[in-house]
């Protein structure tokens, strides 16, 4: 039977903010098993554990985001960072 934990423990386990964690999900990088009827989300503790090496393996700062995610990031639109970009 497989352990879910909150994305709460999740959070402790990988030294992240709850934020971090929700933003993994939106991303498809970690998916939870189970969405309870109040909207909590609970992981599966071996999943975590595979996500949780993985980023181990990715130097820091080496990976890259999407335009969309840099306005994101940002707080701009999409079209506001490709003006900026193409200037």
């Amino acid at each position: 039977m497989q352990r879910l934990i909150s994305s709460r423990d999740v959070a402790a386990r990988l030294g992240v903010s709850q934020a971090t964690v929700a933003r993994a999900v939106t991303r498809g990088l970690l998916r939870p098993a189970l969405i309870t009827p109040g909207g909590h989300r609970r992981f599966n503790s071996a999943d975590v554990e595979v996500y949780a090496a993985s980023l181990q393996d990715e130097p820091e700062g080496a990976r890259l985001i999407t335009t969309g995610e840099a306005a994101r990031l940002l707080g701009v639109s999409q079209p506001t960072l490709n003006r900026a970009v193409r200037r």
